[in-house]
């Protein structure tokens, strides 16, 4: 079997470090020195149980807060955190990362290899890594103890694309061995214009702001938050989104088809398979989905890292996004917080100042 460095021990870090680990490859999970309390009980038992639609218990390598150890003369390394910690992982890999290792984003949210890509050449690391990102975590997962998960679900395929995008072949040979599910996009195009998270959660967060505070999260925000209505916004976002991507000459998926490439899910309308995904809510699920607070990633990451993106794009190509300006200034007002400047920008991306063709150009060969 193979090695391979997970980096970050949240939900879905410790689904892919147990899961790959039952497996038979050697796992090396990684964590922030901060979050150290994150790996106490997985060093305890030695690995990470899980249970649900995946049953076992996996026993991890090595389990580490020093990001030399975690990478050192490893080939594969997949980046497994939230969206507003790319940067964060960015830096403390920049001294260690050389030349020939690919670091793959897992996922890589609205754009994240640019953000990645970009903040490794701030850090002072220019050498020829090859950043990839996933279009979403191949898990539906939440932990339930502190080296436990549940995991509601495996995707049944995976869109990978890559900075350069002519290495996208080698790099799903090394990700083959791994999982099965995963197959080459064209490029980051594919992956970041098709993120369903900024499309779906900030929409159903802010539209049942009142429910989240006065229940803290005590409701199906899935089968109940998405009424009729608010998937009518929802498909207005989804819209937009697919608008961005027609200005970079790419045809983008709607969530509706990607949900059910995804699961396999049957329905005519957002509405009619959001609310009845057993993925997603329901009586397994249920309240596990919903925000205890506005402050929660449904905002607190999808709007700054994926809408965000989205219309900043999209203003550089001179597409209006009405829908997605609107519920960033609403989520901004919301929680206090100046997600626009906050969030991923076209500077931060390495997009400031380009043009359609440049911005092309550099997604897909990574030279501006």
């Amino acid at each position: 079997m193979s090695e391979i460095a997970i980096l970050g021990a949240g939900n879905g870090g410790c689904t892919y470090a147990g899961y790959l680990s039952m497996k038979g490859h050697d796992v090396r999970l990684y964590e922030f020195p901060q979050f150290e309390e994150n790996l106490s009980e997985i060093k305890k038992i030695g690995g990470v149980k899980l249970k649900g639609t995946i049953e076992g218990f996996g026993k991890v390598k090595l389990i580490t807060t020093e990001i030399s150890e975690a990478i050192k003369d490893i080939e594969t390394i997949m980046v497994v955190v939230p969206a507003f910690a790319h940067r964060k992982m960015a830096e403390v890999c920049a001294p260690h990362l050389k030349q020939d290792q690919i670091v793959v984003l897992n996922p890589g949210s609205t754009f994240g290899a640019l953000e990645f890509k970009s903040s490794l050449n701030e850090y002072g690391n220019n050498k020829d890594i090859t950043i990839a990102e996933t279009s979403s975590n191949m898990f539906g997962c939440r932990k339930f103890g502190p080296a436990e998960v549940n995991v509601m679900a495996l995707k049944k395929v995976m869109p990978v694309a890559a900075i350069p995008a002519n290495r996208i072949e080698r790099i799903i040979k090394k990700l083959k061995i791994f999982f099965e599910q995963f197959y080459p996009a064209e490029s980051i195009f594919e992956t970041s214009l098709n993120n369903n998270n900024a499309v779906v959660h900030p929409v159903t967060s802010i539209l049942n702001a009142g429910w989240i505070e006065s229940s803290k999260g005590n409701f199906d925000f899935y089968w109940k938050g998405m009424s009729e209505s608010v998937c009518r916004v929802m498909e207005e976002i989804d819209n937009e989104r697919i608008s961005v991507g027609s200005a970079l000459d790419y045809k983008s998926v709607s969530m509706l088809q990607s949900l059910k490439d995804f699961y396999g899910f049957k329905g005519n309308t957002l509405h009619e398979v959001l609310t009845t995904s057993p993925v997603h809510g329901g009586p397994t699920i249920g309240t596990l989905a919903s925000p205890k607070s506005l402050k929660y990633r449904y905002i607190s990451e999808d709007v700054p890292f994926g809408l965000v993106p989205y219309s900043e794009v999209g203003k550089a190509l001179e597409v209006e996004t009405p829908y997605m300006d609107s519920l960033i200034l609403l989520a901004s007002k919301l929680n206090d917080t100046d997600y626009r400047t906050q969030g991923r920008t076209l500077a931060k991306m390495g997009l400031e100042g380009l043009k359609k063709d440049e911005i092309k150009k550099y997604i897909i060969s990574g030279n501006k």
